[in-house]
């Protein structure tokens, strides 16, 4: 479903410890997930006047060693005006967040 990919995509971005996954320094840090969840709330309110913050924050992403294909996956999800698809990435979001918390269980 379009959810477990757009889950997939967001820990494509992460690495698995033990029991969680986390962040990788040459990649996107924790705070992107938060700032993104904050954005898809806030589009419930504000609509498009999101995008240029949505755009702020994939020019302060880093994506080093990241699939060019997975960048240009992530940028299309932030970058549109459909509330499906925002409502689709709050909920990845806050899954993603989720499985970044220690002895959260990794198998989405």
């Amino acid at each position: 479903t379009e959810l477990i990919d757009r889950i997939n995509l967001f820990i494509s971005f992460l690495k698995k410890e033990d029991t969680h996954l986390t962040t990788d320094g040459e990649k996107i840090p924790k705070t992107f997930f938060y700032r993104l969840l904050s954005l898809a709330r806030k589009f419930q309110k504000e609509g498009v006047l999101i995008l240029p913050k949505a755009a702020y924050l994939i020019s302060r992403a880093k994506f080093k060693n990241c699939e060019p294909e997975n960048i240009n996956k992530i940028k299309e999800v932030i970058m549109n005006a459909n509330e499906k698809e925002w409502k689709i990435t709050e909920l990845a979001t806050l899954i993603t967040l989720m499985l970044m918390r220690r002895g959260g269980d990794n198998n989405a």
